[in-house]
């Protein structure tokens, strides 16, 4: 596949392109932003063109519960793009919060556009916070299986019952070495109107009225 310089990033739509390098599993392109993506293999089958996203490709992420391949059937070739969806996720909640200063500092600003775009990045940011403690998490689970009773395995792998994210980045944690994000007051203090925040835009109701200000 042919890339000019001034093909952008498909993953971020930022970095630009800078090289591409042939490997024995295809062309591999690498951006000025760090990212990389690798041509998706084809499979025709009939009239319909199918492709697969394998196990270097993406998994979902976001359910703790499902690790299942994901697969698509497309009519084109297109790129699978390798990320991390934490990063993704902390990176999209920076775009809409920049977007939300952007609105507001027009001439006429749109207060809905604000508070959309408010909204969006503490969402994403809140996402992020939540699948990296996880992903911490779980790899530690993986490293300690054999030194951990069965309980506690139980309890952090969420077995039985899932664990807030309040117990997540303070027990979590402390679990991994680090110090309970709660022995910070104010950080801690921090970390709750946000979690308010997130809590009532999730779970909201017309009886929950949420105060944001811009």
């Amino acid at each position: 596949m042919c890339s000019s310089p001034s093909e952008k990033c498909p993953s971020c739509n930022i970095g630009t392109f800078v090289r591409a390098e042939q490997t024995t599993d295809g062309e591999v392109k690498h951006f000025s932003c760090g990212h990389q993506s690798k041509d998706a293999i084809v499979h025709t089958l009939g009239n319909e063109a199918k492709f697969s996203i394998g196990r270097l490709g993406l998994r979902s992420q976001l359910s703790t519960k499902n690790s299942d391949v994901i697969s698509y059937a497309h009519g084109a070739t297109v790129d699978t793009i390798l990320v991390s969806m934490q990063q993704e996720m902390y990176k999209d909640a920076i775009h809409f919060i920049n977007e939300a200063r952007r609105h507001q500092q027009m001439p006429a600003p749109d207060p809905f556009a604000v508070l959309r775009n408010i909204r969006a990045a503490i969402l994403f940011s809140f996402a992020s916070i939540e699948s990296s403690i996880y992903q911490y998490i779980n790899e530690y689970l993986k490293q300690n299986r054999t030194k951990m009773s069965q309980g506690k395995f139980d309890r952090w792998a969420e077995t039985y019952r899932y664990l807030s994210i309040s117990d997540k980045v303070n027990e979590g944690i402390e679990l991994l070495g680090g110090k309970r994000l709660e022995s910070d007051k104010s950080l801690w203090g921090s970390f709750q109107e946000f979690k308010l925040l997130r809590d009532g835009l999730v779970h909201y109701t017309v009886e929950n009225v949420i105060s944001m200000s811009y």
